[in-house]
């Protein structure tokens, strides 16, 4: 099984992907402060629902004499009745796949217009070269081999992140960033800006069951949760 630390990288790349990038315009439309609340808020929630979600699927689990259950499965338990269980499965499955869908697309498109406009070539070979990458990634079927390669982006988002914090200090006029500081703290007219950014980043419950399920040391992954948000 994963160790505490293969699960924490792993949480700390799921939940910090690439749409990151998108938060320091989306603090400026928000208002910094603004923004940092409802980050924190975010962040503890779910931390939160994840451990209401870790803890639901080991007594459904337990109730139900297996070793872990799929979400299908918990939702079907916890509707029980409501719908006939292939129904609820195939609702789930579906609701699922789509969401990932939409989520790896928002990737995609990221990745390669950022490298087409970077390298300065047409969008349809590098579009080809991402797509096989792609491919790629999804043969894999382990999580031991994906808390490695987590390991390498969150050096890239780290750098990331790096480079724009050091092109705003080098960029920015004397004292101007104190100033907006001040003035920015802000902007209920655009607050709902920050919500899709932030969920993007933190709704990601569905990714940390089955990571959940390969650690070595089930009780510990909440805390390991705990401190990947925090992060």
């Amino acid at each position: 099984g994963l160790t505490n630390a293969q699960a924490f990288t792993s949480v700390v790349k799921i939940a910090l992907g690439a749409g990151v990038f998108s938060l320091p315009l989306v603090f400026s439309q928000a208002g910094w402060l603004a923004s940092s609340i409802t980050t924190a808020l975010m962040a503890w929630l779910s931390t939160s629902t994840v451990s209401m979600l870790i803890q639901s699927e080991r007594r459904v689990a337990h109730t139900l004499g297996v070793d872990r259950v799929t979400y299908p499965e918990l939702v079907a338990h916890a509707l029980d009745g409501w719908l006939p269980a292939v129904a609820l499965s195939r609702l789930v499955n579906a609701l699922i796949t789509i969401g990932t869908i939409a989520v790896c697309a928002a990737y995609v498109a990221l990745v390669t217009g950022t490298l087409s406009l970077e390298l300065g070539v047409e969008h349809a070979p590098v579009l080809l070269a991402v797509g096989l990458v792609e491919l790629a990634l999804c043969q894999l079927r382990t999580f031991q081999v994906l808390s490695s390669t987590s390991r390498f982006g969150n050096l890239a988002i780290a750098a990331g992140f790096g480079v724009v914090v050091a092109y705003g200090a080098t960029h920015a006029p004397p004292g101007a960033e104190l100033r907006r500081a001040a003035e920015n703290l802000a902007h209920l007219g655009s607050f709902a800006r920050v919500l899709g950014p932030l969920a993007f980043n933190f709704a990601v419950h569905f990714s940390l069951l089955p990571v959940s399920q390969s650690v070595s040391e089930p009780e510990a992954f909440g805390r390991v949760v705990g401190r990947s948000f925090s992060l």
